[in-house]
């Protein structure tokens, strides 16, 4: 049975806890997120935050570039379809990049159908997901990614 934090309790959401809360996790990591859609972008920053994940934002590829020069992240969720500098443009700059090549990149999209065209043009896409999924699930989702990234690093370190 999953604990029940004192956050969780004070919501209203004990069935998270073995999902997302830090408190009984540890988990505290960077996320850049791409979306130019603002009310989007800031729903999954404020759910991540809460999770005390630390969340980057960008409204677009090319802000997300320069944020790449400036921060250290360990994982990009981007939309696909973006103005100036789209999600397809920026996960090719990201996996050029020697600096940037080994970061998780997840896309997101309102288009499932769009989903599964990337998948089929790019299959060296990390992650994907829809904009609709659940929240329990997105925490569960980038939690197993920083399990992930956590275990990769364990190994190489040892």
């Amino acid at each position: 049975m999953a604990k029940i934090c004192r956050f969780q309790r004070k919501n209203g959401w004990p069935d998270l806890c073995s999902l997302s809360c830090r408190s009984c996790t540890g988990i505290d990591m960077k996320i850049l997120l791409v979306d130019n859609d603002p009310v989007y972008l800031s729903l999954l920053a404020e759910v991540l935050t809460l999770y005390s994940h630390q969340v980057v934002r960008a409204l677009d590829g090319e802000e997300a570039c320069a944020l790449l020069q400036q921060e250290t992240v360990q994982l990009i969720i981007s939309d696909v379809g973006m103005p100036k500098l789209n999600g397809m443009d920026l996960h090719i700059r990201v996996r050029t990049d020697e600096r940037f090549k080994d970061i998780p990149f997840a896309w997101n999209s309102s288009y499932p159908e769009l989903l599964r065209v990337l998948e089929i043009k790019d299959p060296s896409i990390d992650y994907k997901f829809e904009k609709t999924m659940p929240l329990p699930n997105l925490l569960h989702f980038v939690n197993r990614i920083d399990a992930t990234r956590r275990l990769r690093a364990e190994m190489t370190t040892s």
